[in-house]
């Protein structure tokens, strides 16, 4: 890792992203100014940290909300079964 002359720690040039989520999510917010229209849905998948980044007014927060998360929440049951389980909580 390198420090800038903020002394912040910003990630190698080969590595986009830090390997914690919530470092990576920081370095975004602090690459992009700390800008309000930065939406940042920080959400478990299958016991896995994930988020999902979009710019508000870029993006319709609709289809955001139908066609990603929702499809982030459902997950795929043993093919013994045949409902689908919740499996997803949003920290805003």
């Amino acid at each position: 890792m390198k420090q800038n002359s903020n002394n912040q720690t910003t990630p190698p040039a080969s590595q986009p992203l830090f390997p914690n989520l919530e470092d990576s999510l920081a370095h975004i917010r602090t690459s992009m100014g700390n800008t309000f229209d930065l939406v940042i849905r920080s959400l478990m998948v299958h016991k896995t940290s994930a988020a999902v980044i979009y710019m508000d007014g870029l993006v319709d927060k609709i289809s955001v909300q139908n066609f990603i998360l929702e499809a982030l929440m459902l997950e795929m049951p043993p093919k013994r079964e045949s409902s689908h389980h919740l499996y997803l909580s949003i920290n805003e």
